[in-house]
């Protein structure tokens, strides 16, 4: 297991972590109407990538750059009705 994240660059993965609190708001009998509202903290930074530079030769001809999913926050509600 310890390398899970030989593919990476920096030759460890970084496995982002989920938050989500949900609920489902429903009829007990003959449910056709359902509302869901959630809260959730989604990944952050997952990995890093390589891209090259494109300067002359004293400088790094490659950058290492993390992959951030910027979606810390996450709000989300959903109705559905089926018949």
């Amino acid at each position: 297991m310890k390398n899970l994240g030989a593919i990476l660059v920096s030759g460890s993965a970084h496995l982002p972590t989920t938050l989500d609190y949900a609920v489902r708001v429903t009829q007990k009998e003959n449910p056709h109407f359902a509302a869901d509202i959630g809260f959730g903290h989604v990944a952050g930074t997952i990995g890093s990538t390589v891209v090259p530079t494109g300067l002359p030769a004293p400088y790094p001809p490659y950058a290492v750059l993390p992959i951030n999913l910027q979606a810390n926050k996450v709000f989300g509600c959903g109705l559905s009705f089926r018949y």
